[in-house]
């Protein structure tokens, strides 16, 4: 017997846990903050910027955070 080519294509395991583990990374990365620290570099490059330093960076997003704090979760 022949393998069914006209069927959907299976991808293997390994495919299947890179897309997990590259979801996860993304979720992990939007909950930390971190992202949000790349799209600071990426809009300052692309205006032609000099961007904060990562602890200015922090310390601007928590004072942020403390002046409206209706965006917190609890």
């Amino acid at each position: 017997m022949s393998a069914d080519v006209t069927g959907p294509a299976r991808e293997r395991p390994s495919d299947t846990v890179r897309r997990w583990a590259a979801g996860v990374r993304w979720y992990v990365r939007e909950l930390s903050g971190e992202a949000k620290w790349d799209d600071h570099l990426e809009r300052c490059r692309r205006d032609g910027l000099e961007p904060m330093t990562r602890r200015e960076f922090e310390r601007h997003r928590s004072e942020a955070l403390e002046r409206n704090p209706q965006r917190r979760c609890c």
